[in-house]
């Protein structure tokens, strides 16, 4: 989905990560990546249930105050991150500042994993 992954060179920004690249996906407000019309950018199915996804984490997290999935016990001898990919689910993973996984998850075909049309 170029809206998300846009297939971008190292030299035009492909590969770089920035915190608030999850927003429009959290607000259900996804647009297309420097679009020259972001306001007509029109989501797909796997996007919109991706972004539902996050979204129902969100809620549980503002309303309960808990994960939907248990989360690993913190360590502070240990850097850990969120992963969000179709395969790996919500997961606590090790980061190591490499910040590939975001060239790999649209490789693995991120969306296709979240739901199914009935969500």
């Amino acid at each position: 989905n170029a809206g998300i992954c846009p297939q971008l060179t190292k030299e035009q920004g492909g590969g770089i990560c920035a915190h608030t690249f999850e927003i429009p996906l959290v607000f259900g407000t996804e647009s297309d990546y420097r679009s020259a019309n972001p306001i007509n950018y029109t989501w797909d199915k796997q996007t919109r249930i991706y972004s539902n996804k996050i979204i129902s984490h969100w809620i549980s997290m503002g309303t309960t105050g808990e994960p939907l999935k248990p989360w690993l016990r913190y360590d502070p001898s240990k850097s850990n991150y969120l992963q969000l990919t179709p395969y790996h689910e919500f997961s606590m993973e090790s980061w190591n500042e490499d910040c590939s996984i975001f060239d790999q998850s649209e490789q693995d075909n991120l969306f296709q994993m979240f739901g199914s049309d009935d969500e």
